[in-house]
């Protein structure tokens, strides 16, 4: 399981903290410019409209979890199995 979090100036603080590699925190420094191309993603036509739970009907499989804090707003979509939309 890791954890990434991206912020506003560029930063990409890692978290791997088990099944991962690497495992640790690792920081790294992409750029403004970067945050912002990845920031268009939520942007486009859908992505504040998806559900909030996506569940495959079998144990045992990936999630991933999404929390995109955005000005006033915020969403958070739990895709467990991988089986929400392909966008995710």
């Amino acid at each position: 399981m890791f954890t990434a979090r991206f912020t506003n100036d560029g930063v990409i603080t890692y978290d791997g903290q088990f099944s991962v590699e690497p495992l640790g925190t690792r920081r790294i420094e992409l750029g403004r410019d970067s945050f912002v191309r990845l920031a268009a993603l939520v942007e486009q036509p859908g992505f504040w409209e998806l559900a909030t739970h996506y569940n495959a009907l079998v144990t045992d499989l990936p999630s991933r979890i999404i929390t995109v804090e955005a000005e006033n707003r915020s969403k958070y979509v739990t895709d467990y199995g991988l089986v929400g939309p392909s966008a995710l």
